[in-house]
């Protein structure tokens, strides 16, 4: 998916021999395909949380990397609205949230301004974060996989990880290919970046202490 694309890439762009495994015929077809594809401002995350950090930092990045890749992507912004006393103050906790994850761009706006902005919206008040949009994650994930590619990591289609152990000197991997054919693999590093499936992964895993184990 595209975390583990994303990982592979870096890795490989600081000189490491990485080896991309991929049960599917072709990188996405779980959860990162399956999703809104909003690249979101970092307006609710916990003041100070890896979180709200991350979020800010990564939303700046992938809009950069998406200007520098051609990847299709509209920076549409996101209305938060209000209809009632109670909405009008979680709207302004939300709005002192915001700005103290660094998203100062977020603001209040009134109902009048809500509805210029989206006019089959009525409500009495609004937060709008300008900074919220949206990407094609297919284009991304296909972007990543070329830039790890040419930095020399090497995808493998259609190979099922049946079990991993542990050794002293690395990892040992048994692959199950679609034809059936079993084969093993040796690695420094495992990461495990199995979407929905990491935990069960994980579990499989031989020798890995059971504090990493969901």
């Amino acid at each position: 998916g595209v975390v583990g694309l994303a990982i592979a890439r870096s890795l490989a762009l600081h000189g490491r021999e990485v080896l991309v495994i991929e049960k599917e015929n072709t990188v996405g077809a779980g959860i990162s395909s399956r999703n809104s594809e909003v690249i979101h401002s970092g307006i609710y995350y916990p003041k100070n949380s890896l979180k709200a950090q991350l979020c800010v930092q990564g939303r700046d990045l992938l809009y950069a990397y998406a200007q520098n890749k051609y990847i299709p992507y509209q920076k549409l912004g996101k209305l938060v609205v209000a209809n009632d006393e109670d909405d009008l103050i979680k709207l302004d906790q939300i709005l002192a949230r915001a700005h103290e994850n660094g998203v100062y761009d977020a603001k209040k706006i009134c109902g009048e301004e809500a509805t210029r902005l989206e006019p089959e919206l009525r409500c009495r008040a609004a937060l709008f974060s300008p900074s919220t949009g949206v990407i094609d994650s297919y284009t991304l994930m296909q972007s990543l996989l070329r830039d790890a590619e040419a930095a020399g990591a090497m995808l493998a289609l259609q190979n099922t990880v049946n079990t991993a152990q542990i050794m002293n000197d690395g990892i040992i991997l048994e692959l199950t290919e679609r034809n059936e054919e079993k084969h093993k693999v040796k690695a420094k590093k495992l990461i495990n970046s199995a979407g929905l499936n990491a935990p069960i992964l994980a579990r499989g895993i031989q020798g890995l202490p059971n504090a990493f184990k969901p």
